[in-house]
């Protein structure tokens, strides 16, 4: 309606990427978007270099929020394909029109519960050749998606977290399944606060490998109060009901 057209902002991805013009992107009140304009491009950078590499083709972007990171990697060409999946319908709605307005044809949204997306992907999506982006939110991943990542078996992992304490949590399940761990990098969107976005990468460690990666035994235990407590969503909604990062 009205009311929520008035709402809507507008936000541009910073400084050129790979060399490209910035991208326009519209948000909703209320939806998620990374909030600091002069370091988001830099981190939206090392995302993309980070997961970029020889046969790597398509990409996921989990936790899409309004189609930063896919938009960002596709408008630069970094991919064949691109699939952003939200559980907030208003964010793949959103993510949908900045795709039609950047002119971007290789990068579809879908909404759906982030646990479950990897039955229904697109054809031509398998984990030796896929990258996935994960961004979520403070409490980080629950057992049932890692179970679901790992059995995907992406051969590279680039983690995006505002809460280290449980990316910490994840990294220890994902490195107990085979990964290997090769950089963690802090940006600092918050200045003189304590809060930071930090950056890990992970890897296959066996170059031009098919992954396997081995579910840990004790996946669920990692997670306070069982699986069942770490994968109820957030009273209101998912991700992007958070107004501010206490």
């Amino acid at each position: 309606g009205d009311a929520a057209a008035a709402a809507e902002a507008v936000a541009v991805a910073g400084s050129p990427v790979d060399g490209k013009l910035p991208l326009r992107l519209t948000f909703k009140a209320g939806d998620f978007f990374q909030n600091n304009p002069f370091v988001v491009p830099l981190m939206v950078q090392h995302v993309l270099d980070e997961a970029s590499g020889p046969g790597l083709t398509h990409l996921i972007d989990a936790y899409c929020g309004s189609g930063l990171f896919a938009l960002s990697a596709q408008h630069a060409e970094r991919f064949s394909h691109a699939v952003g999946v939200e559980t907030s319908e208003s964010s793949v709605g959103q993510a949908t029109l900045n795709a039609k307005a950047n002119n971007i044809s290789t990068a579809q949204f879908i909404a759906g519960d982030a646990s479950a997306i990897f039955a229904g992907l697109p054809s031509g999506f398998d984990g030796a050749h896929t990258a996935i982006i994960l961004d979520p939110p403070r409490k980080g991943c629950d057992a049932s998606f890692l179970r679901q990542l790992l059995t995907f078996a992406p051969s590279r992992i680039v983690y995006v977290s505002c809460g280290p304490d449980t990316q910490a949590r994840d990294l220890r399940a994902l490195t107990a399944a085979g990964y290997e761990l090769t950089r963690i990098v802090p940006f600092d969107l918050f200045p003189q606060t304590r809060h930071i976005e930090s950056v890990a990468t992970l890897r296959w460690p066996s170059a031009g490998e098919v992954p396997r990666p081995i579910i840990p035994a004790d996946l669920a235990a990692l997670f306070e109060g069982g699986e069942g407590a770490a994968g109820r969503k957030a009273k209101g909604g998912g991700r992007y009901t958070r107004r501010k990062r206490k």
